[in-house]
């Protein structure tokens, strides 16, 4: 079973992980399943554009062109895509990491229980 790691700059504690780099590859890793565990990020980076408008990508900062792990969360919510344990948030991000833990406590159950 695989064990997601959401992280746009840091790598997993181990290599027992499979790392995605941003929240559309998470998207697409959880829907190949089965994902056992996964631990996200909130803050995944600026698209290349944005970057270039900055004079160049800033891991600290987002745009709205991108994914975050809060809309990840969200997606997972509204698609019924979990992990088969309650995802963990590494975030770095006090708001974002809030929002993130609120949206998987209200939605999260394990899958093929009932929600």
């Amino acid at each position: 079973m695989i064990k997601l790691y959401l992280d746009d700059i840091r790598d997993p504690p181990d290599a027992t992980w499979t790392v995605a780099r941003t929240a559309e590859d998470a998207c697409a890793i959880l829907l190949a399943g089965p994902v056992g565990c996964a631990s996200l990020d909130h803050d995944l980076g600026e698209c290349a554009e944005c970057g270039a408008a900055h004079g160049g990508t800033d891991p600290q900062n987002t745009c709205s062109h991108r994914m975050t792990g809060y809309d990840l969360v969200k997606w997972m919510a509204e698609h019924d895509v979990w992990p088969r344990y309650k995802p963990m948030v590494h975030s770095a991000n006090p708001p974002g990491k809030a929002n993130m833990v609120a949206t998987i406590e209200r939605y999260w159950h394990e899958p093929g229980s009932a929600s």
